[in-house]
């Protein structure tokens, strides 16, 4: 057994994994973004001479965050580590495994908050228009891809994530949508949209190609269900 499979035993980090995927219900992303998280703990927490969670204490909780800091991490990302903490100890507490949280004190740094940039009514009018008047396969995507985006107010990865089951209620004007932390949705979706969306799938999305993307609604050259079918736009639309 190494050095990190036995710190990650006496931290109890497999069922803390199984704890925020079961009972707080935390996407696959989150669950792994805070195995890293703890995982990078426990060895600090051990360099620092806890072998065990309840050797730890407020001072190198502070020196822990400290580090992230330190080494340049995101502020989000530090952000995360915290909260990944705080949630980590309340969970030993209410296991009996603690019998204080020594994260209490913590204090979340504050992420720097800035306005997007967005595009005007005007250029997205342009692009679908743009989309539009090219009569293909990718084209027709394109334009059903921009008026599904902007019509439902989804996300990139949302719109990137759509499969053909979730258009089981196109005809009735819903679109289901599984967004963050696999929380599914149901959201409207204007006639334009739905037109769009309905003659791509009816009539092109086929000549896309039958590739590991098979389930997908928006497909790239190669069948695939990539977020290229987004970015391309800003090249063309090419792929």
């Amino acid at each position: 057994m190494t050095a990190d499979d036995q710190s990650a035993r006496q931290y109890r980090l497999e069922q803390f994994a199984d704890h925020v995927r079961l009972e707080r219900g935390l996407s696959d992303r989150t669950v792994e973004a805070y195995g890293r998280d703890m995982a990078r703990f426990a060895r600090f927490a051990v360099r620092s001479g806890a072998a065990r969670p309840d050797g730890v204490d407020y001072g190198m909780l502070r020196d822990h965050v400290a580090e992230l800091s330190g080494v340049g991490l995101a502020a989000s990302s530090v952000r995360r580590a915290v909260s990944c903490l705080r949630g980590y100890f309340r969970f030993l507490v209410e296991e009996g495994h603690l019998d204080t949280d020594p994260s209490e004190p913590l204090e979340t740094p504050r992420v720097p908050r800035h306005l997007p940039e967005v595009l005007s009514l005007d250029e997205v009018n342009q692009l679908s228009a743009a989309a539009a008047r090219a009569r293909s396969p990718l084209g027709e995507r394109n334009h059903a891809l921009l008026e599904t985006l902007y019509g439902c107010g989804l996300r990139v990865s949302e719109l990137c994530g759509l499969d053909l089951l979730d258009l089981r209620l196109l005809d009735e004007g819903l679109v289901s949508v599984e967004g963050k932390g696999s929380k599914q949705r149901f959201v409207p979706i204007g006639p334009g949209a739905n037109s769009a969306l309905g003659d791509y799938v009816e009539h092109r999305r086929c000549e896309l190609g039958r590739g590991e993307g098979a389930g997908a609604v928006f497909l790239n050259l190669r069948g695939r269900r990539r977020l290229e079918a987004v970015k391309g736009l800003g090249a063309g639309g090419r792929n």
